[in-house]
C-alpha cells in the first residue's frame, strides 16, 4: 500500500492510499495476473484520534483472472491488513 495524502482538519484526519501490486493471484484459481481490469475505492472505518474522525480512502486495483475457465473472471488485489467489508474498529479494552 502506498501513501497519497493525510490532510488534517478541525474535525477530522483524512488519508488516502493505493495498493501498487504490479500483479495478484487469483483467490479461485490461485493463477497469478498482471493484467489490470480496474480499480475501486475502498472506505475502510478507523476510530477517532484526537477527537476528530478518522477517513480513510483507499484506491483497490482489479485484475482479469489469467485462466480464461476460471468463474470468477477478476478479483481484487488484498491489500494486506485491511478487510474486504466494512468492519467497525473497536478500541482494546
Amino acid at each position: 500500500m502506498l501513501l497519497e495524502s493525510v490532510e488534517v482538519t478541525d474535525s477530522a484526519v483524512r488519508v488516502q492510499a493505493h495498493t501498487a501490486a504490479g500483479q495478484a493471484a487469483c483467490p479461485e484459481g490461485g493463477c497469478w495476473s498482471a493484467r489490470i481490469h480496474g480499480s475501486y475505492l475502498r472506505f475502510p472505518r478507523d476510530l477517532s484520534t484526537a477527537g476528530r474522525s478518522v477517513v480513510v480512502s483507499l484506491r483497490v486495483r482489479q485484475f482479469v483472472c489469467a485462466k480464461d475457465s476460471c468463474p470468477r473472471k477478476t478479483f481484487a488485489c488484498n491489500a494486506s491488513g485491511v478487510k474486504p467489508y466494512r468492519v467497525d474498529a473497536q478500541r482494546p479494552r
